[in-house]
């Protein structure tokens, strides 16, 4: 992480674990600003859709299931004084399905509108043995490769915003494991013990990875990269899972509720004092430090390339893959 960008930084305003979503966002206005979520469906998604609406961005809500989509649009809605619903826009992208992320480029080319914040919050934990419909390891395709060709594609629309911000939904469980190179993308690594956590805490990892070298490749471009981890949230990413669902039913009381949950994810695709800031990594409304192979950028850099390989990506920044 870059020294002097730090120093320049301002100071952010004490928000903290309890801090909600609408807390954070404080009277920060986004009218006319696009902001793209994955998995807005549910969760904190859901949530971050719901405050961006009511700061007045255009809010694309990609989901995997279009009525679940319309559902959530519809309770936002019902939630609001506000009755704008030209302004929360349902979007399919299945990120277990490179067509279907490749589709969704296609619509945005067409649609050629600025993107000013893309929040890649999608994700599964811990799930048993399953593989992407294009055969990769199922948690490190959908929580990293589908959101590095979905990134990669939006590129072109993120530079036209002038300043744009990506933020990577990652996760404290990154602790569980480096990178890996040896098993990314592959279920071999469920022969290990405990392999299906192993497994998202690769991805995690990977995360953190992809949000570093994303800024590096594109800060002079206007796009700045930040990753975080938004908490333990009481949510239905532990639904692949049986001992994470137990854990979630019983300890409810050790967890974030949602509003809280999303609330590092909104502060950090939307506060001012961030507006220069990428490489980072949060935690509970502020920057944190997340283990050193996470932001260790010779692994970053072969992350990028592996993950273009895997992909069969000739090049970066492809607007018409």
């Amino acid at each position: 992480m870059e020294e002097a960008q730090i120093d320049k930084e301002q100071a952010l305003p004490p928000f903290g674990a309890t801090s909600t979503a609408e807390e954070v966002s404080r009277d920060i206005r986004l009218d006319g600003k696009n902001i793209i979520v994955t998995g807005s469906n549910s969760g904190i998604g859901k949530e971050c859709c719901r405050v961006f609406y009511k700061m007045g961005a255009n809010v694309y809500m990609l989901c995997r299931d279009i009525a679940k989509g319309n559902e959530a649009k519809t309770e936002i809605l019902n939630s609001s004084e506000l009755k704008q619903e030209e302004r929360l826009i349902v979007m399919v992208c299945d990120l277990a399905s490179l067509n279907t992320i490749k589709i969704f480029g296609e619509q945005w080319r067409n649609l050629n509108l600025p993107i000013h914040v893309l929040l890649n919050n999608a994700g599964i934990m811990a799930c048993s043995r399953s593989t992407t419909v294009d055969g990769f390891e199922m948690q490190f395709g959908v929580n990293h490769l589908g959101h590095f060709l979905l990134t990669n594609l939006l590129i072109p629309y993120l530079k036209l915003s002038g300043n744009a911000r990506v933020v990577n939904v990652s996760s404290s469980a990154h602790t569980g494991s480096d990178i890996r190179f040896d098993v990314c993308g592959k279920t071999k690594i469920y022969d290990e013990w405990f392999g299906n956590w192993k497994a998202y805490s690769i991805s995690k990892t990977a995360n953190i990875l992809f949000t570093v070298e994303l800024d590096l490749r594109y800060k002079n471009d206007g796009i700045r990269s930040n990753a975080l981890h938004p908490g333990v949230i009481s949510t239905q990413l532990g639904k692949n899972n049986f001992w994470a669902g137990a854990f979630f039913s019983v300890g409810k009381s050790y967890c974030k509720t949602i509003p809280q949950g999303a609330a590092t994810s909104v502060l950090v695709c939307t506060a001012p004092e961030l507006e220069a800031v990428g490489g980072c990594y949060f935690s509970d409304c502020q920057k944190a430090n997340p283990k050193s192979y996470a932001v260790d950028t010779q692994k970053s850099s072969y992350l990028w390339e592996l993950s273009k390989k895997m992909l069969k990506l000739e090049r970066d920044n492809v607007s018409n893959y």
